[in-house]
This record gives C-alpha cells, sequence and structure tokens, in this order.
C-alpha cells in the first residue's frame, strides 16, 4: 500500500499535468463561439419547428382516427330488442 506522500505526489503532479495540458489547447475566439452558438440555435430551431408541425399532423390523424372508430362502435353495438333500439351495455 502506498503511503500518504507518495499519494500526494501523484496528485500534485496530476495537477500540474491537467494544468500544462489546458494550456496546450487552443481556445475559440469570441466571433468562432458566437457563430457555432447561433448555427446551434438555428438548428435547434428548425428541428423543434418540424418536430411541431408533425407533432399537430400525427394528433390530427388520431383525433379522426378515434372519432370515425367511436361512429363505428356505437353503430355495431346498437341492437333491436322488441323494436326499440337500445345500446348494448359491455
Amino acid at each position: 500500500m502506498p503511503d500518504k506522500t507518495e499519494v500526494n505526489v501523484k496528485k500534485g503532479s496530476f495537477f500540474k499535468n491537467m494544468v500544462a495540458e489546458l494550456k496546450k489547447v487552443i481556445w475559440p475566439t469570441r466571433a468562432q463561439t458566437a457563430k457555432s452558438t447561433g448555427t446551434v440555435v438555428f438548428f435547434v430551431l428548425i428541428i423543434t419547428l418540424i418536430l411541431v408541425v408533425l407533432n399537430m399532423i400525427f394528433e390530427n390523424i388520431n383525433i379522426n382516427y378515434w372519432a370515425l372508430f367511436n361512429k363505428w362502435y356505437l353503430n355495431f353495438n346498437l341492437i333491436k330488442e322488441g323494436g326499440v333500439t337500445c345500446l348494448m351495455m359491455i
């Protein structure tokens, strides 16, 4: 088992190496960041618009389907008993 001084040396060298690596990073300029952010926002809005339109289309299909199904279901369950039309209880 390593003693505490070895662990402290490893921690210290880790942070020194981390700082050294961060100094090597080429950070984007303000203009590059703004351009990238604008591109991301644009595509998010486009995808949001597409999803809203698809949601409206499928919602309309779903409402019309259930309206037709309910009409068919009610007509199917109407029966005549003694000349009186009544709804079967299911």
